[in-house]
């Protein structure tokens, strides 16, 4: 009777083992939901991340802020599913969703620009997407914008994983305005404004043409005031913005010349950032101007360019 016994437990023990086995590979698997993973950005450059994710259909998911590495909008998350745990620069943006391609869009540095308010959750769609300033508002620069898009794969099994490659879509602006050795008036008698500024982006990071701003750069002057100089981003441009820098003296419209980027040489969409030197010297008659290496002449309300 011992020796039935011991047979009977030799036969269980792999069934009882097999069991166990099963057991921990449905486990895993039910836990396999659908998860992306997205990589924090380690760089100084990038004070702020706005995230938007659209589902595979195109139509808005989610949304969520970090600031100095840290998620700070927890309120704007409107779907549990798709929580947001910073871990070591690492944050689940997805989880638990349905399978296919999402897309997610960053935005580095939005302060003066803004995601609209209204997106709503399954009905605004990725092409109808407007982040930009208010077209009222006075402005003195635009913000010194980053942006990525990329599509991602959500599968049950392991998470995707994604990182953000952000690309400036500003320039640089490196502007210094002199008087002529000899010129009676001070340097700031004459001031200079960017009109007709784009200010909006869409979706992937193009500038659009129907919000245009005017830029009115904060200035030092030195103290024999003769000069005055300005750094500032500026939202990127092409020729078909036709932005211009407007001088005026005392108040009065002086002269204005158009900034082309085909003309002055530099390209919009460059991956790198695009310095943009501006230099004024202020004649008696005319003002002299050097847009990196390209030159114009400013007499009183005419333009030549050369």
């Amino acid at each position: 009777m011992k020796n039935g016994h011991k047979y009977l437990l030799l036969l269980l023990l792999p069934l009882l083992a097999g069991g166990c086995t099963l057991t921990e590979s449905r486990d895993t698997e039910i836990n396999q939901k659908p998860t992306l993973e997205m990589q924090l950005p380690v760089d100084a450059r990038f004070k702020s991340l706005d995230v938007l994710v659209y589902d595979p259909q195109g139509l808005f998911f989610n949304q969520v802020r970090f600031v100095d590495g840290v998620a700070v909008s927890a309120d704007r998350f409107v779907r549990e599913v798709a929580g947001t745990k910073a871990d070591g620069g690492k944050f689940e943006l997805l989880a638990g969703v349905p399978e296919g391609d999402y897309q997610v869009i960053t935005y580095a540095n939005l302060d003066r620009a803004t995601i609209p308010t209204g997106l709503q959750h399954g009905v605004s769609q990725i092409g109808e997407l407007v982040v930009g300033l208010d077209a009222t508002g006075n402005y003195d620069q635009t913000d010194s914008v980053y942006h990525h898009i990329a599509s991602y794969t959500v599968r049950r099994g392991d998470p995707a994983q994604g990182q953000m490659a952000l690309k400036p879509r500003y320039y640089h602006v490196d502007m210094t305005v002199r008087m002529e050795d000899g010129h009676p008036d001070p340097v700031t008698d004459f001031s200079v404004v960017l009109d007709r500024v784009p200010g909006s982006y869409n979706s992937h990071g193009a500038v659009r043409n129907d919000m245009l701003c005017t830029v009115v750069p904060q200035v030092t002057a030195n103290t024999e005031n003769t000069q005055y100089t300005a750094q500032f981003p500026l939202h990127r441009f092409t020729d078909d913005h036709a932005v211009e820098l407007v001088v005026s003296r005392r108040g009065v419209l002086f002269g204005a010349v158009q900034v082309l980027p085909s003309v002055i040489g530099v390209d919009p969409e460059h991956p790198d950032e695009v310095i943009l030197t501006i230099d004024f010297m202020i004649e008696a008659d005319k003002i002299m101007v050097k847009i990196n290496e390209w030159d114009a002449v400013i007499v009183q309300q005419t333009e030549v360019g050369s």
